[in-house]
C-alpha cells in the first residue's frame, strides 16, 4: 500500500475527515477532555493544528472572523501564530503572515522558534516587525541564546551583525547557551569575535563546562580567566575524563575531599575514583555506594566493596530497588543478608519500592529469595494500579497482574473508582474487575464527570452498579448529549427535572430539545 497516497487522500478529503474524526477518540490532558467530535474539534485551533488538519484550522479561523468579536479574534490568531511556530509549523505561520496580515502577531517572540526551527528567512522576516513590541529587547536575547545552543552559526553572525545593540554580557547568556549545547565552533567564534559578551565572575560557565564533559569548551574559557567556583575539583572528578581532572590540577592547586571521591563514585566514573584513591587520602563515605548503586555503576560497586571497608548501606540497597538494578540488589544482599537486623527491618520497605516502581524482575527475585518474606501494602498496591496509566507503560500493568497471580496482597476495594477519578484507564479497570474488584454507584458520576463514555459503557456492561441522578447532571454539565441518552435509555427512572434545569441554565440547546421530548414521553406514559 502507497501510505503517502493514503495521507494525501485522507488530509485532503474533509469528508473522509469528518467520518473518521466522529469515531476517533483524543486524549488530551491540558483541555480535560477524552474525545471530540468533529463539531467540538473545529473550534480547537490547536488541536487542528497537532494532528494536521491544515483545512479544518482554515475553517476554525473563518468561523471565529464571522463570530465578529474583535477581541476573541485577535488572541486566538496570535496564539495560533505562536503555537504553529513552537512547533516548527512555518507553512501555518506565512499563510497566516499572508492571509490575516492585519493581526497583532508576536514576532519578537516567534524569533526564537524561527532560530530553534533552521529558518533563516522567516528570521528575517520576523526581526522588520519586531522593534515595535515592547518587550522586543528580552526576545532578541532569547534568540541569540537559541541560535548559539543550536549552533545556528550563520544566524548568530547575523544576528550579532544586525541587532547586536540588543546584548550585552549582563542581559544574554550567549556563552553559557553554547556550552550547554557542547558547541565547540559557537564557543570559538565568540571567544575570537565578542569575547566582550563573556561574564568572567559567572563561575556557571566553567561548571556547565565540567558537568558537560565539555573539555574543549572547558580549556577556552580556563584561558579566559573565568572563575573556578569551590566545587568545581567535584564536578570535574564527577561528569569528567581522568585527563581533564589531570589538567585542572596542573593549573590549579586544590584539594580533595571525600565529596571528591563520592561524587566520581556516584556518576561511575571509575578511573577517577582508583586514581584519586591511589594519589591521596581521601576516604570515600557510604554515600559514594549509595549513589553508585542507586545510579546502577555496577562495576565501581565492586570496586568500592573490594577496595574499602565500606559493606553496603540501606540507602544502596533503596535506590538499587528503586532504579531496577537487580545486578546491584542482587550482589549487594548477598553481602547484607547476615545482617539480620538490616533483612527484618528493610524486606518490607525494599519490595514495596520495587512494587511502586513496577520492577516486575525485582519483584519476583525479592518475593523467592528474600527471608523473612516481605509484605505490601494496601497503599503501595494502589499507588502501583494508578501509576499504570500515570506512566502509560506495560511493566506496571504486568506487575500487578503478577501479584494478583502469585502473592496475597490486593488494593483497596474502592480501587477501581480511584483509577476513573485519577487516570481514567479502562485497560486497568478490566484487570481489576477481573480479579473481583467491585465498585460503587460513584463510579458512574465520577466517569461521567470526565465524559468517559466508553468507562461507562463498560461499566454498565460489567458490574451492577446504579446510576445516580448526580451522573445525569455531571453529563450535562459537561455537554454530553450521547452519555445522557445512554443514562436515560439504561436507566429510565431517572429524575429528568434537575438535569434539565441545568441544561437551561447552560443554554444547551440539543440536551434540552433531547430532555423535553422524553419528559413529555413519560407524562404520556404516566396518563
Amino acid at each position: 500500500m502507497n501510505k503517502s497516497l493514503f495521507s494525501l487522500v485522507f488530509f485532503s478529503n474533509r469528508v473522509l475527515q469528518k467520518k473518521i474524526s466522529e469515531s476517533l477518540r483524543f486524549i488530551i490532558e491540558k483541555s480535560g477532555y477524552q474525545h471530540l467530535k468533529w463539531s467540538e474539534l473545529l473550534k480547537k485551533h490547536r488541536l487542528l493544528i497537532d494532528y494536521n488538519y491544515f483545512d479544518a484550522l482554515k475553517q476554525c479561523l473563518e468561523n471565529i472572523i464571522q463570530q465578529g468579536l474583535p477581541h476573541q479574534q485577535d488572541q486566538v490568531f496570535k496564539d495560533t501564530f505562536i503555537y504553529a511556530a513552537s512547533l516548527y509549523r512555518f507553512d501555518i505561520v506565512r499563510f497566516l503572515m499572508a492571509s490575516y496580515p492585519s493581526y497583532p502577531y508576536e514576532f519578537d517572540y516567534a524569533m526564537r522558534y524561527a532560530v530553534a526551527g533552521d529558518d533563516f528567512t522567516l528570521l528575517k522576516e520576523f526581526e522588520k516587525k519586531a522593534y515595535f513590541f515592547t518587550n522586543a529587547q528580552s526576545n532578541y536575547v532569547v534568540a541569540f541564546n537559541q541560535a548559539a545552543y543550536h549552533a545556528r552559526l550563520e544566524m548568530l553572525q547575523w544576528l550579532l551583525a544586525n541587532c547586536g545593540s540588543n546584548v550585552s554580557k549582563y542581559n544574554s547568556h550567549l556563552f553559557m547557551s553554547a556550552i550547554n549545547g557542547g558547541r565547540l565552533n559557537v564557543i570559538q567564534f565568540l571567544a575570537e569575535k565578542h569575547v566582550n559578551l563573556l561574564e568572567t565572575d559567572d563561575i556557571r560557565l566553567l561548571e556547565l563546562a565540567a558537568k558537560g564533559n565539555h573539555f574543549e569548551i572547558f580549556k577556552i574559557l580556563f584561558d579566559l580567566k573565568c572563575r573556578c567556583s569551590n566545587t568545581i575539583i567535584h564536578l570535574t572528578a564527577g561528569h569528567c575524563s581522568l585527563e581533564m581532572l589531570q589538567w585542572l590540577l596542573e593549573r590549579r592547586k586544590v584539594g580533595f575531599n571525600s565529596t571528591t571521591i563520592d561524587t566520581a563514585a556516584t556518576n561511575g566514573k571509575l578511573e577517577n575514583v582508583q586514581w584519586i584513591h591511589a594519589n591521596t587520602t581521601v576516604q570515600m563515605t557510604n554515600e559514594a555506594l549509595d549513589g553508585a548503586a542507586t545510579n546502577g555503576h555496577f562495576e565501581t560497586v565492586k570496586w568500592i566493596i573490594d577496595n574499602t571497608q565500606i559493606r553496603g548501606s540501606k540507602m544502596a540497597m533503596r535506590g538499587a530497588v528503586g532504579n531496577g538494578h537487580i545486578e546491584i540488589v542482587q550482589y549487594l544482599y548477598d553481602i547484607m543478608k547476615n545482617n539480620p537486623v538490616v533483612a527484618i527491618k528493610e524486606n518490607n520497605k525494599l519490595l514495596g519500592i520495587a512494587v511502586e516502581n513496577g520492577h516486575l524482575p525485582l519483584v519476583q527475585w525479592l518475593h523467592f529469595n528474600i527471608s523473612p518474606i516481605a509484605t505490601i501494602t494496601v497503599e503501595e498496591m494502589n499507588r502501583l494500579a494508578v501509576r499504570i496509566d500515570q506512566w502509560a507503560d506495560i511493566r506496571f500493568f504486568e506487575t500487578l497482574k503478577w501479584i494478583h497471580e502469585n502473592r496475597t496482597e490486593r488494593c483497596k476495594e474502592s480501587i477501581v473508582n480511584r483509577i476513573i477519578k485519577e487516570t481514567g484507564s479502562i485497560k486497568t479497570i478490566e484487570l481489576l474487575l477481573s480479579y473481583n474488584y467491585g465498585c460503587t454507584d460513584k463510579a458512574f458520576e465520577l466517569a461521567s464527570s470526565r465524559s468517559y463514555f466508553e468507562i461507562i459503557q463498560f461499566l454498565h456492561k460489567n458490574t451492577k452498579i446504579n446510576c445516580t441522578d448526580e451522573a445525569l447532571v455531571f453529563a450535562v454539565e459537561h455537554n454530553s448529549l450521547e452519555i445522557v441518552k445512554y443514562f436515560h435509555q439504561n436507566f429510565p427512572d431517572l429524575y429528568l427535572k434537575n438535569a434539565l434545569r441545568i441544561a437551561k441554565k447552560l443554554d444547551l440547546d440539543e440536551i434540552i430539545e433531547y430532555l423535553n421530548e422524553q419528559t413529555k414521553i413519560k407524562q404520556k406514559i404516566k396518563e
